[in-house]
């Protein structure tokens, strides 16, 4: 593991080669989430982790009431954070590895999942997200996930996957409006209280 600076924050950085994959969070667990990717997979790869503080404002994508007695209202400030990370942390950190350019991979766990997956119906930034545990749960979140939506990569809690054009899953994605459509925003708002 070895530490880099990119547009100002401090990410630990496991690997070499292969996809870049940026997780946000990890934090003290870094150490044990490489030891345990590394178990299940031979190939190159490339992990940086970037330290998130503010789990309930920084990754939730719009506001909302909480849901842990004594916990914090989720504030919404995911579009913040996206922003930051295509206009400063991605040039800075793919440029600073020799990859300028690349699209790195998004991953999280629970809150971070779900910003990953958000930042895919956000953004053209990134080449698939790893959601694990992702708090799907979030209100309001299945009717914003359940528009229509062409995907670059999809993952599940057990594999990594790319969509592959033969699967039925993909073959009826490709029949619905992708986010570059004029029939569906790619920069869609939360869908109204009910």
């Amino acid at each position: 593991m070895k530490t880099i600076n990119a547009a100002g924050r401090e990410l630990s950085l496991y690997g070499e080669g292969g996809p870049l994959i940026l997780l946000l969070g990890g934090g003290e667990a870094g150490d044990a989430i490489w030891s345990e990717t590394k178990k299940r997979t031979a190939a190159p790869l490339t992990l940086a982790l970037l330290p998130v503080e503010d789990w309930d404002g920084a990754l939730s994508p719009w506001p909302a009431e909480k849901i842990f007695r004594g916990g914090r209202d989720f504030s919404g400030g995911a579009g913040e954070t996206l922003s930051f990370l295509e206009r400063e942390l991605l040039p800075a950190l793919t440029e600073s590895l020799g990859r300028a350019g690349e699209a790195p991979w998004l991953a999280g766990y629970s809150l971070a999942g779900l910003f990953a997956l958000w930042a895919l119906f956000e953004s053209d930034s990134f080449a698939g997200a790893l959601s694990a545990s992702g708090s799907l749960w979030y209100p309001g979140f299945a009717d914003y996930a359940a528009r229509p939506f062409r995907p670059r990569a999809f993952t599940s809690p057990w594999e990594i996957r790319k969509a592959a054009p033969a699967t039925p899953l993909w073959q009826e994605w490709r029949k619905t409006p992708g986010p570059s459509s004029p029939a569906v925003s790619p920069r869609a708002s939360p869908p109204a209280s009910t």
